[in-house]
């Protein structure tokens, strides 16, 4: 691996991220704008004698709410322009679109493994979450959050976060930034780095957390199965158990611990039976030496 090698990787990689955030970006700042325009011209004559200060703040505080009711809108429309735009650079180029993503067929007899992983994966992490003591704060602003993504309703909700999300950053972190990022480097130290990417884009610090964890088992499997198809699946899963066990509500401490307990080990059992059943490796140089460990 040379320091050229290691540059241009960064670089491509670099570049692909900048398209999916810089859509991101692009459709917040513009909604905010014509949000703010449109709570300027419903401003009423008590409201417009009120100090500038206080204007400002309310101008501000009802944009950002405007903002974020359509929150899920925007995350669905700037998905689509990040699709649309690796599309235009990858026929540019003059190459296969399915081949560039690493989307590869897969043995049937393997999408129900990989969905059950998925989702026991959720049920854990959901319920693991719950018992660690996070401070206050974090926890307010997480549920603040994920309240604000059911408010824009089920089918925005499961368009959006089940089937969108999946697929868009399954391509964007797995399948360009990723995938670029190891040709210039150990495998194991690219899986690191882009799963931290992808879980620093959760914004909330809790999210942040598992997001940059499970980005890491979603790479690993991709890189068992050597196709991203298999990575999309258990994404896939993992959205919709999340969408689902909101809807649980209040349960035992019997049903929780026996749910928390039996998808622990069904998400370890499939762990183990992907990783006995993969001949792909996964590499990474040790620290000060030169040769290379597989696991």
């Amino acid at each position: 691996m040379t320091f050229k090698n290691f540059l241009k990787s960064c670089v491509k990689a670099l570049l692909y991220f900048a398209v999916y955030f810089g859509w991101q970006m692009i459709t917040v700042n513009i909604a905010s704008a014509a949000a703010s325009i449109y709570v300027a011209s419903t401003l009423d004559t008590a409201e417009m004698e009120l100090t500038y200060q206080a204007l400002q703040k309310l101008l501000i505080e009802r944009t950002y709410d405007i903002v974020m009711q359509y929150s899920l809108h925007l995350t669905l429309l700037s998905g689509a322009l990040t699709l649309l735009t690796y599309m235009i650079v990858i026929k540019a180029r003059k190459k296969k679109l399915c081949r560039e993503f690493g989307l590869t067929k897969l043995p049937l007899s393997q999408i129900p493994i990989l969905f059950a992983l998925g989702a026991a994966l959720n049920v854990f992490v959901s319920m693991a979450m719950s018992l660690i003591p996070f401070p206050a704060e974090w926890v307010e602003s997480y549920v603040e959050s994920a309240d604000m993504l059911t408010n824009s309703g089920v089918l925005m909700m499961v368009l959006t976060t089940v089937i969108a999300a999946p697929i868009v950053e399954e391509i964007t972190f797995r399948g360009m930034f990723y995938s670029r990022l190891k040709q210039g480097m150990p495998m194991f130290a690219a899986m690191l780095i882009s799963s931290w990417v992808f879980g620093m884009m959760h914004g909330e610090i809790i999210w942040v957390i598992y997001a940059s964890l499970l980005g890491f088992l979603l790479v690993w499997v991709s890189e068992k199965y050597r196709s991203l198809t298999a990575s999309i699946i258990v994404h896939f899963a993992f959205n919709l158990f999340g969408s689902l066990t909101d809807l649980l509500g209040e349960i035992s401490d019997i049903t929780f611990f026996t749910l928390l307990i039996s998808s622990a080990l069904v998400s370890v059992a499939l762990m183990i039976y992907i990783f006995r059943n993969s001949k792909n490796r996964i590499e990474f140089t040790l620290k000060n030496s030169g040769e290379k460990s597989e696991v």
